[in-house]
């Protein structure tokens, strides 16, 4: 297969894919100025919490296990790597559970109600449902079904929370709006499949955990990485509210429920279909791989300059007009963060080069070095007293410094012997 005729067949499964997950994201665009009207900056920022814990413990969930569907050469291990993802999410919502009822037991804190975190493992276990469908239907062609996944959960989960907030649920009405669209996508994933896979679980229980065992470098090493690199797009507004101000979290939470979405979707498009390439070309052809990876680094870059100074310039006003008086702050914060929602974009593609390279070591490495990033400037900035603002930035160009350094060690590697 040629290299040209390989990157157009990319681009049209992309395509196909951005096409349902767009119109979702369309969906919640449209219905974000609504939303902020009827829940205030402080209840974004509780929310935050409980959107940060689902992505994160989403990812242990299914312990990885999902991108070996990607990685997968035949037919007969892409459905191995289904059935351990799925019996994977299944064990571990008794397991989240007792954790939670252990942490209440003892008084740890949670940072939400006792229900607000049983909703939060329960959203977890859609949310993993959701993702292994769209992996498996990627990785045999299936895009429009991917799509369809996609558009139906983003769509609906801000239309449930408008339902909720209408009758004033506050916090509660965006956390049970969240659950529902996540429970219709889990409706309409792979459902047959799914119930296969719970089915193996039960009957051969003994034979389905020494499978997951055998495949543990998944658990030991992507796992973590990618529980990192989530919680890197969601923790920064959790520590925003815990050391600054939950008013500040709320504008942060804002403005990441906007970036995080593109992320995520470039993340189950590109990302996956890149990976699907990537795993049979960078054997023949390491330089067009890297070169395709520059070439969109170079092709955004502009993009992202031109959001920056938008915002920079226009961003108080026009987060005034669409959201609200109490939301004006928000321009600011979306311009600062435009370089680190730039890197991690990068960072998607740099990820799937080093699965195909199986550097997962190195994944988690770099991974921790982001997180201790993360905590060492915001707490810094706390302990100095440094204004919020101050401390944004600061976050923002040394965590972007950091993903660019290792995307360039990825880029440097996929030119080396293999």
């Amino acid at each position: 297969m040629g290299t040209s005729f390989a990157f157009r067949t990319l681009l049209r499964d992309l395509s196909r894919l951005l096409g349902g997950s767009m119109a979702g994201y369309a969906v919640l665009l449209i219905a974000s100025p609504m939303i902020t009207r009827l829940f205030s900056p402080a209840e974004f920022g509780l929310f935050a919490v409980f959107s940060g814990f689902v992505a994160v413990a989403s990812v242990f969930m299914t312990s990885g296990f999902e991108m070996g569907i990607v990685s997968a050469g035949r037919r007969v291990d892409a459905f191995r790597h289904f059935v351990m993802a799925i019996n994977s999410a299944i064990l571990a919502v008794p397991a989240f559970f007792a954790l939670i009822v252990v942490a209440a037991a003892f008084g740890v804190p949670l940072g939400l109600p006792f229900w607000a975190m049983s909703l939060a493992v329960i959203s977890c276990f859609l949310a993993s449902l959701a993702t292994i469908s769209v992996a498996w239907a990627v990785k045999f062609g299936k895009i429009s079904q991917a799509a369809r996944i996609n558009f139906v959960s983003l769509s609906l989960r801000s239309i449930g929370q408008i339902g909720f907030g209408l009758f004033g649920f506050g916090v509660f009405g965006l956390i049970a709006g969240e659950v529902f669209g996540r429970a219709i996508a889990a409706i309409s994933s792979q459902v047959v499949a799914i119930w296969r896979a719970a089915q193996i679980l039960v009957r051969a229980p003994g034979r389905a955990l020494k499978r997951m065992v055998a495949a543990r470098d998944y658990l030991l090493f992507y796992t973590p990485s990618v529980a990192i690199d989530t919680a890197l797009v969601w923790l920064p507004a959790p520590l925003f509210a815990l050391l600054f101000d939950p008013y500040v979290a709320g504008l942060v939470a804002l403005v990441q429920r906007f970036a995080s979405v593109p992320l995520t979707l470039a993340n189950q498009s590109l990302g996956q279909i890149f990976h699907q390439r990537a795993s049979g070309m960078y054997r023949s052809n390491p330089i067009s791989l890297r070169r395709f990876v520059l070439g969109v680094a170079l092709a955004v870059l502009p993009m992202a300059v031109g959001v920056a100074a938008g915002f920079l310039v226009f961003g108080s006003a026009l987060m005034s007009a669409i959201f609200g008086a109490q939301w004006a702050e928000a321009g600011f914060v979306a311009a600062a963060l435009v370089p680190l929602f730039y890197a991690q974009f990068l960072a998607i593609l740099g990820t799937r080069l080093l699965l195909v390279r199986e550097m997962l070591r190195f994944k988690l490495m770099s991974s921790a070095v982001h997180l201790l990033v993360l905590i060492c400037v915001l707490g810094g900035a706390y302990q100095a007293g440094l204004p919020w603002q101050t401390a944004l930035i600061t976050l923002s160009f040394c965590l972007c410094l950091s993903y660019l350094i290792a995307l360039l060690v990825a880029l440097w590697d996929l030119g080396a012997k293999v």
